[in-house]
């Protein structure tokens, strides 16, 4: 698939492609194969966002703060942890599995889907969503 993306959207990319970038290294420090599988489907060419110094503070900022809602959790069970524009970010999907390890259909897939997504460009309120 060819892709045409303006500065905006590369940039917005840039955290999924350093992800899979640290995933594919022998030794990375994050394995996020979801990543890895996105910016294949995509045929998105992940040698465009090699940025050292990009890339260590991205994966350094998913690290820290992949730890600190792990921690969070285990401290508060009942809490509610909010990902506001997440985007492409699959934090809860690989802090589920570190906690409750693989679960068939749950944490196997590397991703939750969100059962009322809509466009972030379109514009709804969150009654409408309830028709869907």
């Amino acid at each position: 698939m060819d892709i045409q993306i303006g500065d905006i959207d590369k940039a917005e990319l840039a955290p999924l492609a350093a992800r899979a970038l640290e995933s594919a290294k022998e030794n990375g420090r994050l394995k996020d194969n979801k990543a890895l599988e996105i910016t294949e489907a995509l045929g998105l060419n992940t040698k465009n966002y090699n940025s050292f110094i990009d890339n260590e503070k991205i994966i350094a900022r998913t690290l820290i703060i992949d730890r600190e809602v792990v921690n969070l959790l285990k401290e508060n069970e009942d809490a509610t942890v909010v990902n506001m524009g997440c985007g492409f970010d699959n934090r809860f999907a690989r802090v589920d599995k570190e906690r409750f390890g693989t679960i068939k259909d749950i944490t196997d897939k590397g991703y939750y889907t969100n059962s009322y997504h809509v466009d972030v460009r379109e514009h709804i309120d969150a009654f409408s969503k309830f028709e869907f």
